[in-house]
């Protein structure tokens, strides 16, 4: 699997966390060209008081690349088994069940190596339902949003 060896290979490189933003972002605008084959991941939402949680299905052999959060969270693999790149931890197999935090600023490129459930848990203050105003709340459109700096400059049409 081409994909996996190229994360691995990230270990074994000096690169910055920059240099791993930028390739994270040039994947997806590779990934975005092939957006025939793009389908929407199979989702559920949940809600409490104050917190929102997302819990997503992701399919065997195929690469997701994440969207910026905003906001420290809490991460869990319920089952299934994982490679991810992100600029704060180079490349890890994360198998579950496992609970992580992610930073403000993550972004990801993941390869799913089994059939896998990931949930988000994110803080919801407001007790938002709305799924738009949620991903408002929690995703930045930019890193320029939480003052970093963008790899890659947008190209027209994308968001």
């Amino acid at each position: 699997m081409l994909q996996l060896e190229l994360f691995s290979a990230l270990n074994m490189v000096k690169i910055t966390p920059y240099d791993i933003r930028a390739k994270i972002c040039l994947l997806e605008r590779e990934m975005f060209k092939l957006a025939d084959h793009y389908t929407e991941l199979p989702t559920e939402h949940m809600f409490a008081p104050g917190v929102y949680i997302r819990k997503v299905w992701l399919q065997k052999g195929h690469t997701y690349i994440g969207k910026i959060h905003k906001h420290e969270h809490a991460s869990i693999i319920s089952s299934g088994k994982v490679a991810v790149v992100t600029e704060f931890e180079p490349y890890q197999v994360i198998e579950g069940h496992r609970m992580f935090m992610s930073p403000s600023g993550t972004k990801r490129a993941i390869i799913a190596l089994e059939d896998t459930v990931w949930s988000c848990i994110h803080t919801n203050p407001d007790n938002i339902t709305d799924l738009t105003a949620l991903e408002d709340f929690n995703i930045a459109k930019s890193y320029t949003e939480l003052g970093m700096a963008d790899p890659v400059p947008l190209l027209e049409g994308e968001v």
